[in-house]
């Protein structure tokens, strides 16, 4: 369970505590943070078959960038 969790976001998808049962198929995620934080998400959704949407493909997962620095 990862509501009292410290852990980062992305250990926690890992170990497959967030994420669970998630699907590229049915499910679509928004990535949101610092730029190393969305890439390293981005990776891991990338290596699991996720696909990052952009203006012509709707896609799997997209990234918040306008406040990104």
């Amino acid at each position: 369970e990862w509501q009292d969790s410290r852990e980062r976001i992305t250990k926690l998808i890992q170990q497959g505590v967030i994420l669970t049962n998630s699907s590229p198929a049915t499910d679509k995620v928004m990535i949101c943070g610092s730029m190393p934080f969305n890439d390293d998400v981005k990776e891991m959704l990338n290596i699991w078959g996720w696909q990052e949407g952009n203006r012509k493909i709707a896609g799997s997962f997209v990234q918040e960038k306008a406040f990104v620095q």
